[in-house]
């Protein structure tokens, strides 16, 4: 999916800034202008008003009526966008936005509501999985769903009081963080490639969200496709580490549309069948 630069920013206002982890800072930000029309599970570019470098950000919510975008914004070293976000984007601050893009989006069958569906995320990528997860809940599903969030320790979770909402009021709906580094008494323990087989036989009807790290992203879809998930049924957001893409198409550099940009907080967005971000 290429990006059009021919389309300016928009001028969006931070409006709450919460410290989510030491790394994660949680920006909810609303457009001075119209509300962008967008589908959960996408993602903006983002970044300094008059920068000619934005970079690109899942929101964390579903559409509202005021526009606004919860972006979770990883703080990544030497990622210029990234560092300016967490050092300058307090509430009152301007930010230019350009979007959506992406395909990372829910599946437009009928069988939507009534299949299984399976989110598997990890730092950054749980951004696009509670967009999803809000609009399946929003929708009335009824269908399971579960989440999985990799994290080292528990420092590493972030956003629980929305997901044990969530938990407590659809009974179709359960969230597990499993601790990769630190053993924690009556949690899972271990990286979700693994814990998957202890949690399910067959993942043949399931619909699957995979967002995280590429390394991760890679190794959950394995995972799945060997406990039987149909290879269109999942879907993938790939980044290089959290929040950074090596594909440079997804930065919009309004200096110069053929430079290649560097190392970054970037990602890329697709799902089976779907073209890269370019």
């Amino acid at each position: 999916m290429a990006v059009d630069r021919s389309v300016p920013p928009a001028t969006y206002v931070v409006t709450e800034r919460i410290t989510r982890t030491i790394r994660i800072t949680e920006l909810r930000v609303r457009p001075l202008g119209e509300p962008m029309a967008y589908r959960p599970g996408q993602y903006v570019l983002a970044g300094a008003p008059g920068d000619p470098e934005l970079r690109a950000y899942s929101v964390a919510n579903i559409p509202r009526p005021d526009g606004e975008l919860t972006l979770l914004v990883t703080r990544v070293p030497g990622g210029r966008v990234s560092t300016w976000l967490h050092e300058s984007a307090w509430p009152g601050q301007e930010l230019a936005v350009v979007g959506p893009y992406g395909q990372f989006v829910a599946d437009a069958e009928p069988t939507r509501s009534d299949r299984p569906a399976l989110y598997l995320a990890a730092g950054a990528g749980l951004a696009p999985v509670l967009a999803l997860v809000e609009e399946a809940v929003s929708a009335g599903a009824a269908a399971p769903m579960t989440v999985l969030f990799s994290a080292r320790a528990p420092d590493e979770v972030f956003c629980e009081g929305t997901l044990a909402y969530w938990e407590r009021r659809y009974p179709s709906f359960r969230f597990f963080p499993t601790f990769t580094q630190t053993a924690v008494p009556d949690e899972l323990h271990g990286r979700i490639p693994v814990v998957l087989a202890e949690l399910f036989d067959d993942l043949s009807a399931t619909v699957v969200y995979i967002a995280g790290p590429w390394p991760f992203a890679d190794a959950c879809a394995a995972a799945v496709r060997a406990l039987g998930a149909g290879e269109r049924r999942v879907h993938i957001e790939r980044y290089q580490h959290d929040g950074v893409h090596p594909d440079a198409g997804a930065v919009l550099d309004l200096r110069d549309a053929a430079r290649s940009a560097p190392a970054g907080d970037l990602l890329v967005s697709g799902s089976p069948g779907s073209p890269a971000v370019s």
